[in-house]
């Protein structure tokens, strides 16, 4: 009979958390596999695995301060956040500044809606580098990228991984290293700061801010933003059977219509959940491009975020029947681009 490969013992500290067996065992353990030196880590992660086998897992982290090593000298100085994309996804940015002048970090997070934290990662970097970085990144046609409150900023980092933790069994490679350097938020927001640095009542009362949703997504960022053409499909077939009707209709007629497929559109691609992600899409854009400078695009977004009500049926709200045309007429020319390029004849 073979004889079985020789284990190697585990170090000390590792033994010692293993025959402890819980979930705080394994918690520690999950921290040493990730930060400490080569040999231990891999111990670590041997005897987490262990664990594992017979059910026990690590607590999901909240990243409290005592765990985070959070203190005022080691966190981050300064946020940066994009505007969210159609899908909700954004991009966050952390610096942390050596008070004694040396290289600075930067921590570099990709968030959405749905899955929280997706992706992180950092490097040490010279104030130089960092700057160029950020000038790159804020030429993208799609976002507005601008510097805003550090707290606030902490505060959706942490949300993020909360729901990542809720949502997936593994993060992101480096999600503890680099959350120190983030660090936890002082306090809780109960309500979106943008309320703050805006006031909703006078934005909902002044004249001079549009309510316009098709003008809204004129405008940057929102004029990227579209529900995901593979959702269309059904609210297509029927815009397809109005416009191709062989009835002889007038225009009003035909208008009508189609108000009707693009409401009755709406309420079927729109659950509640959804409006309210669009409705923190907007309250989030609004908080950004305050800081950005653009104020009254601001008041206007913040204007749209306020007529939203996810109680009530989508078709009920300009905000998503605008958003459900303009994505019905972006698949349409989608479709027209397609055809032509498919006549005999045509240019490749």
């Amino acid at each position: 009979m073979p004889a079985k490969p020789r284990k190697e013992p585990y170090p000390e500290p590792v033994a010692v958390l293993l025959s402890q067996g819980d979930a705080s065992a394994a918690q520690q353990l999950a921290a040493l596999a990730e930060d400490a030196e080569k040999p231990l880590a891999k111990a670590a992660r041997r005897a987490l695995h262990q664990l594992r086998l017979i059910g026990v897992e690590p607590p999901a982290r909240p990243f409290t301060a005592a765990t985070t090593q959070a203190r005022s000298d080691t966190r981050a100085q300064k946020a940066w956040m994009s505007t969210p994309s159609a899908l909700g996804r954004r991009v966050l940015l952390f610096v942390w500044e050596d008070p004694g002048g040396g290289s600075s970090i930067l921590v570099e997070a990709l968030l959405d809606d749905e899955g929280g934290l997706t992706e992180i990662s950092g490097s040490s970097m010279g104030r130089r580098r960092i700057q160029e970085h950020l000038e790159r990144l804020k030429s993208r046609e799609t976002w507005v990228l601008e510097e805003v409150p550090v707290d606030w900023a902490r505060h959706v980092m942490r949300d993020a991984v909360r729901l990542a933790h809720a949502t997936r069994s593994t993060q992101p490679d480096g999600t503890s290293r680099w959350m120190r350097v983030v660090g936890e938020p002082d306090r809780d927001y109960p309500v979106h700061p943008v309320y703050g640095v805006l006031d909703p009542a006078a934005v909902q009362a002044d004249p001079r801010v549009s309510a316009d949703a098709a003008q809204l997504f004129t405008e940057k960022p929102f004029s990227s933003w579209f529900l995901e053409p593979q959702r269309m499909a059904p609210a297509m077939e029927r815009l397809a059977a109005v416009l191709d009707s062989k009835l002889v209709l007038e225009e009003h007629q035909k208008r009508e219509r189609v108000d009707r497929m693009l409401a009755e559109a709406a309420d079927e691609l729109l659950t509640g959940e959804e409006m309210a992600r669009w409705q923190r899409r907007l309250e989030d854009s609004a908080f950004v491009l305050h800081f950005a400078g653009n104020e009254d695009a601001a008041k206007r977004a913040v204007k749209h975020a306020l007529s939203i009500s996810p109680e009530q049926p989508p078709r009920e709200q300009p905000f998503f029947v605008n958003l459900v045309e303009r994505s019905l007429a972006l698949v349409y020319a989608m479709l027209e681009r397609h055809q032509e390029k498919s006549r005999p004849g045509s240019a490749a």
